[in-house]
C-alpha cells in the first residue's frame, strides 16, 4: 500500500533566522524555561526522544527544500519513584500533570496548556516533559558519515545566535526543540538524523506516534492513540533506535530525493510535537505504510 500524504498538520509556528544551513527555532527570551535536573538521590534523568510524524512517517524529501526536524524529550520517571514508563505508558498529552492535579473545569488530571506555561514555566516540572541543558542534533549520509550537519545549543546562558537548535512551547503546550535544516545543494540519499544530551539526560527510547490500524482504501484523518518505539533499525526510513555508548536517540529519514520529485513538505511537517493528525493508511503494524 502506498500513501498519498504522510505528514501531520503542523500546529507550532516557528520564528526563524538563518544559521549555518539552518533556520532556527528561538524561544522566547523573555520566558526563563527552567532547566531539569535529576531528583534528589538520582543522578540522570531517563528519557524518551519523540520523533514528530514527519520525521517517522515522511517517505521523501527534495533537495533544495527545508526538512522540518523537531522533537520532544519525555521523562521516563516522572515521579521520580525509580520506575520507568514502559513506552505503553506514556501519556499521549505530555503536557499532563504528573503529581495528578485536577482542573476544576473537567474534574480530570490537569492538561497544562501554553499560556499556563508560558505564565509559569515552573509548572513544566510537573509535566512529563524535558527542559534539557545542551543538546545536540547531527545529519548525516547514512552512506557517507562526511557529509554531516551538526547543530546543537546550550541553553544554559539563554539562548543566542550561536545556539542552532532552537525550542519552543507550541499550541498544544508541548515542549518541543527543533529547525528547519536547509538542503540547498544537499547530495541525495537517506540521511540519519542523531539527538543527543550530556549524560545528565539519559536516552533510554526512541518513540513515535502510534496510531490506529485502518483497511480502507482512502486516505482518512486519524488521531495517534498513544506511543511506540520506532521500528528495529534496518537502515530504512522511519527506522532507528538509541546508540548507548553515545547517549543518543536516532532515526533514518524519508529519501531526500533530486527536485522535480513527490516529496514531503517542510514547512508542514513538524506535528505538534506530541498530538496530531495525519492522512493516509496503516499498515498492520499501526504505522504508515509507505
Amino acid at each position: 500500500m502506498k500513501c498519498k500524504k504522510v505528514l501531520a498538520v503542523a500546529a507550532a509556528v516557528f520564528a526563524t533566522f538563518s544559521f549555518a544551513s539552518a533556520v532556527v527555532a528561538s524561544d522566547d527570551p523573555t520566558m526563563p524555561v527552567p532547566i531539569m535536573t535529576p531528583g534528589e538521590g538520582f543522578t540522570e534523568i531517563p528519557c524518551a526522544v519523540y520523533f514528530a510524524d514527519n520525521m517517522a512517517f515522511g517517505p521523501q524529501w527534495r533537495v533544495g527544500g527545508l526538512v522540518r526536524v523537531e522533537l520532544a524529550v519525555i521523562n521516563l520517571d516522572a515521579d521520580h519513584d525509580g520506575t520507568l514508563l514502559g513506552v505503553g505508558e506514556i501519556p499521549l498529552n505530555i503536557s499532563e500533570s504528573v503529581n495528578g492535579t485536577i482542573d476544576p473545569l473537567t474534574n480530570a488530571t490537569k492538561v497544562y496548556d501554553q499560556v499556563e506555561l508560558f505564565t509559569d514555566p515552573s509548572l513544566l516540572n510537573d509535566t512529563y516533559m524535558v527542559s534539557v541543558s545542551h543538546i545536540w542534533v547531527n545529519i548525516s549520509l547514512s552512506t557517507d558519515s562526511a557529509h554531516t550537519f551538526r547543530f546543537a545549543s546550550d541553553f544554559t546562558d539563554g539562548y543566542d545566535d550561536t545556539d542552532t537548535v532552537g525550542r519552543e512551547i507550541n499550541k498544544m503546550g508541548h515542549l518541543i526543540y527543533g529547525f528547519l535544516w536547509d538542503t540547498e545543494l544537499v547530495p541525495v540519499g537517506v540521511y540519519t538524523v542523531s539527538v543527543g544530551f550530556t549524560t545528565v539526560y539519559g536516552v533510554k527510547m526512541a518513540i513515535e506516534h502510534l496510531y490506529p490500524i485502518v483497511n480502507e482504501t482512502d486516505d482518512v484523518v486519524l488521531d495517534p492513540i498513544g506511543y511506540a518505539e520506532l521500528p528495529i533499525d534496518d537502515g530504512s526510513s522511519g527506522t532507528g533506535g538509541v546508540d548507548f555508548n553515545t547517549n543518543e536517540a536516532y532515526i533514518y529519514l524519508g529519501e531526500l530525493i533530486t527536485k522535480g520529485g513527490s516529496g514531503s513538505n517542510g514547512s508542514n511537517g513538524g506535528g505538534d510535537g506530541g498530538n496530531g493528525n495525519m492522512n493516509g493508511l496503516m499498515n498492520t503494524a499501526g504505522r504508515k505504510a509507505y
